[in-house]
């Protein structure tokens, strides 16, 4: 018996998913029932959470796409006090060798790694909800709430594969409707992805193809 890899590894991600579907720290977003994870700061919320998952919703289907965040924005701020510890040893014992130069630009180091760090766990806050209702198909973007948010009817949307500009990238995901293309969690790595496309197969949308050189073509 052969077994499609695509399939298995999207069957492990709709049991993981059914695993962490219900948690107390998804909480609903205005009246819409859209579930978002919450946070106090950047990058804080639940870590090891299957990066596609399936929430529970009565007019249809729903899933929500994060980034893969395998450590949480407590954790960064210990590395990153971890750091100035460390430097600061190190600035005092050069300081008292003569070396006081080093001061300020050890501090523009820590400022620097910290706002990289900052903004790290930013960007892997984010989140988007997709719902396949009956006759419509809503999109929402945001970190902790909605930020953005399309409305497209059913029938109309269609998915556009755009070719990967290097093996180690992922294609490009979007839904098309009426000639506007958003993309679909281009967080995901290239197998989260597959899995992604394989979702969008089984709802029923056609899928095509795009290369770099048709990059022009619209729906």
């Amino acid at each position: 018996m052969k077994f499609n890899a695509l399939s298995v590894d999207f069957e492990c991600a709709i049991l993981l998913a059914q695993r962490y579907s219900v948690q107390p720290s998804l909480k609903p977003f205005c009246r819409h029932r859209v579930y978002w994870i919450k946070g106090n700061r950047p990058g804080e919320g639940p870590v090891g959470f299957p990066m596609i998952e399936r929430l529970s919703d009565n007019g249809g289907m729903r899933y929500r796409f994060t980034p893969n965040r395998s450590i949480s924005w407590p954790a960064l701020v210990r590395v990153w006090l971890g750091l100035v510890l460390l430097t600061s040893i190190v600035v005092v014992g050069m300081s008292l060798a003569g070396a006081w130069l080093v001061i300020p630009f050890a501090g523009l180091e820590l400022v620097a790694v910290g706002a990289g760090l900052w903004y790290t766990a930013r960007q892997c806050s984010r989140q988007e909800v997709i719902t396949f209702g009956p006759s419509r198909v809503r999109l929402e973007k945001g970190h902790e709430h909605r930020e953005q948010q399309w409305d497209w009817a059913r029938p109309s949307v269609r998915i556009l594969l755009e070719e990967k500009r290097h093996p180690w990238l992922r294609e490009r995901v979007c839904v098309c409707c009426n000639g506007e293309e958003v993309p679909l969690a281009d967080f995901l790595n290239p197998r989260d992805s597959r899995a992604l496309v394989t979702l969008l197969e089984s709802q029923g949308f056609p899928v095509r193809r795009r290369s770099r050189e048709m990059a022009s073509t619209h729906f």
